[in-house]
């Protein structure tokens, strides 16, 4: 079992204006906060 350690963050779905998953704004949002030193993200799906 891998053990998790650092800091690791919970991101918000950026949509489109039509409603899909706006791929470049996660992609910048993924960068952002691996930029700034967590170690992953947590995608929660609902």
């Amino acid at each position: 079992m891998t053990k998790w350690e650092g800091a690791y963050t919970i991101l918000l779905t950026a949509y489109t204006k039509d409603g899909g998953i706006d791929r470049d704004a996660m992609r910048s949002s993924v960068d952002f906060v691996r930029e700034g030193g967590v170690q992953g993200v947590v995608a929660l799906v609902s």
